[in-house]
């Protein structure tokens, strides 16, 4: 651990799942007498459904990988010649399913929560920033003037500071729909020169306070608004399971609905690779199109037309 070079946050839920899960195990096993086989039964155990943990697999993955870590620091040390955690098996993760809102289904949820947190959700599904960039957004970064917000620092909320940087570690610049502007101008503005918050080294000085602060005026903490004012929203609202993180979903999926092609998605989104865009790229309206013109028989794959079917030898004919 103390040759890592990680995230508060990181370092937080991997210490909780070294206490509860390697410590217990392998905290008085040799290094030398680590097996393959007993880490695999090891895993097996965690995924056992009947068993003691039941863990999901992306959990014991995660939990896998730590020990993995650890062995291979340990080959590197030449503390052991190789590392025992190669060739684990671990069943492949389910993949999660994600909550797409409709604009009335929001409009719900955002019905039956309270100042600050109506805004927050307004700013979160109309600008897809992630909470904690949300969280983090200083009034300097919001340009009415020309309609968009910068999106740089991050609240980190294990470590109680202003981050530098986003999760990407790029800055980007989203635009402010109308809806969105609306309900941060209606915000209440401090006339304080700074956040009064610590700042992460490597960031730009603290020129202005934040813009979404809790009725304690304290950085808005994603668990306790989650447990509390987001859980009871969605309960009474009626629309079924929501996470707060759903709304950066819908945001890109109400853009890829209304024409925005994938890059330009991922480019607001901040996501580092196209890859982890591609979950919206079903909701693109022209593959809809396309297929439709097809089955009517207007157009090919390629956009060609589609030629009439011979119904007597099965075959299709084309001119000459």
């Amino acid at each position: 651990m103390r040759q890592r070079r990680v995230e508060p946050s990181t370092a937080k839920q991997d210490g909780y799942r070294i206490e509860k899960y390697l410590i217990p195990q392998w905290g008085d096993v040799r290094l030398n007498r680590i097996r393959r086989a007993d880490i695999q039964e090891w895993v097996n155990e965690l995924l056992d459904e009947d068993g003691d943990y039941a863990l999901s697999p992306s959990t014991v993955d995660r939990i896998f990988r730590l020990l993995s870590a650890s062995m291979k620091t340990a080959v590197l040390g030449n503390k052991i010649p190789g590392n025992p955690c190669f060739g684990v098996k671990i069943a492949a993760a389910v993949p999660g399913h994600e909550r797409y809102l409709t604009r009335a289904e929001f409009d719900l949820i955002a019905h039956h929560l309270n100042e600050p947190y109506r805004t927050m959700a307004i700013l979160l599904v109309g600008t897809g920033m992630r909470f904690g960039e949300m969280a983090g957004l200083h009034w300097s970064r919001v340009d009415f003037g020309n309609g968009f917000i910068t999106v740089a620092e991050t609240w980190d909320g294990t470590a109680q500071r202003i981050k530098a940087t986003t999760k990407s570690g790029k800055t980007r610049r989203v635009p402010i729909p109308s809806w969105v502007q609306d309900a941060l101008i209606a915000r209440p503005r401090t006339l304080a020169p700074t956040c009064g918050l610590p700042h992460a080294k490597g960031g730009v000085r603290c020129t202005s306070p934040l813009v979404m602060l809790s009725p304690t005026g304290k950085p808005l903490d994603v668990t306790q608004v989650g447990r509390l004012q987001w859980r009871q929203a969605v309960e009474l609202s009626g629309v079924g399971h929501v996470r707060m993180h759903d709304l950066r979903h819908t945001y890109a999926s109400w853009l890829r609905q209304d024409g925005a092609d994938i890059e330009h998605v991922q480019e607001l989104l901040g996501h580092a690779t196209i890859l982890t865009t591609q979950r919206y790229s079903h909701f693109g309206p022209e593959r809809f199109e396309t297929a439709r013109r097809i089955l009517d028989g207007k157009a090919s794959a390629a956009g060609a037309p589609i030629p009439p079917h011979d119904l007597e030898n099965g075959e299709t004919t084309r001119s000459a």
